[in-house]
């Protein structure tokens, strides 16, 4: 089976590129992307408002577009990410952040927040994230119904 990258890079001046406007400026956004992959784009200029960039693709206003890999909205419109396999874009990974006060008051959180590390892929963070922002579920319960789910809360 070919990659979709492969497929992408033999259409690419076929498809209509669009992204927020920052990224066509960005040395590790548009430029980077093209200079490391050599795509060409039949119109790669499209300046879409952020959260409009999915309505654009799923209206078919472009075939390509930057996204977060645990966007919610991926999920939705029933999209595929290609892999960047020539490690172009950094990894950015969530990590929990606490105030060593909350950690003196309560040190009983370190057990329970390290508990967390490494328990949600990227498949789950996507679909809780479609949970609330296209079913409109409270985040409070998603997160709630993942810790159950995960045995990690009663």
């Amino acid at each position: 089976m070919r990659s979709a990258r492969i497929a992408v890079l033999e259409h690419d001046q076929d498809l209509i590129f669009g992204a927020n406007y920052d990224f066509y400026e960005r040395e590790d956004g548009y430029p980077g992307l093209q200079a490391t992959y050599g795509l060409r784009f039949r119109h790669s200029g499209v300046e879409l408002e952020i959260g409009l960039k999915y309505q654009a693709i799923g209206e078919e206003e472009v075939d390509v577009t930057n996204i977060f890999t645990t966007d919610g909205r991926l999920e939705a419109y029933d999209l595929v990410v290609l892999e960047d396999d020539l490690n172009f874009f950094p990894s950015y990974f969530a990590t929990t952040l606490i105030r060593n006060e909350t950690l003196e008051t309560y040190p009983e959180l370190l057990g329970i927040l390290n508990a967390l590390g490494n328990q949600i892929s990227d498949a789950e963070m996507i679909h809780m994230n479609y949970l609330v922002e296209t079913d409109n579920l409270d985040p409070k319960k998603v997160a709630q119904d993942f810790l159950t789910e995960k045995g990690l809360l009663d």
